[in-house]
């Protein structure tokens, strides 16, 4: 029986593995990747000791990418033997959330997401501030959010028709708000979070 890493009781337990085979090439690093890479991808205990090798990263990554071969039937260690050997020789190397995501219980191994943001405060699901609180969690688990402007209203138009809100913030004034809500899920993340906003055409009151 292959030996396994057994996960802590806690909700950042690493999901439990087959430990690396023998006879796996070696990882070769310069002294400046080294320290990059030990600093953003290698595993750390509570006093920030490394708990893992840098071939014990690319073979935690390896393992649970291939691990998807249960559902076809497939070999998930020959995968993974692999799919290791693609890492360990540079040929091919994933995102930074696939070697700070696998092998974890939310197991999050994309980067970037693209939301929807509609002419709305929040009662559609696409919605200004759902689509906030959406981008909130995805940025939680470190996650980035392009977000596109193009059908926000400009400034000073009617927001709410008949009521007391008469002119919009319009669309120069969500970038500020999607600036400060994404300051807090960056700091609980792995990784510092990013934003982009995009526009067909900006309104007038961008170009002012």
């Amino acid at each position: 029986m292959p030996k396994t890493t057994v996960p802590a009781e806690n909700s950042s337990s690493p999901v439990p593995f087959p430990e690396m085979p023998k006879g796996l090439p070696q990882v070769e690093l310069s002294d400046n990747a080294l320290e990059v890479f030990n600093r953003r991808y290698v595993r750390k205990g509570e006093n920030g000791e490394l708990t893992e090798s840098k071939e014990e990263t690319f073979w935690r990554v390896a393992y649970h990418i291939a691990a998807e071969e249960i559902q076809w039937d497939g070999d998930v260690e020959e995968t993974a033997r692999l799919f290791y050997e693609l890492l360990a020789t540079k040929r091919f190397l994933p995102n930074s959330p696939t070697f700070t995501g696998a092998g974890t219980p939310l197991g999050q191994l994309a980067a970037c997401f693209v939301l929807p943001i509609s002419d709305d405060m929040g009662k559609w699901s696409d919605g200004i501030f759902q689509t906030l609180r959406d981008a909130a969690l995805i940025q939680q688990t470190g996650g980035g959010n392009g977000f596109s402007f193009s059908r926000l209203r400009p400034k000073k138009s009617t927001a709410v028709p008949a009521s007391s809100v008469e002119n919009s913030s319009g669309s120069d004034a969500a970038p500020a708000t999607i600036d400060a809500s994404s300051a807090l899920p960056s700091r609980c993340s792995t990784s510092q979070s990013s934003s982009s906003v995009t526009s067909k055409l900006p309104p007038p009151n961008m170009l002012s």
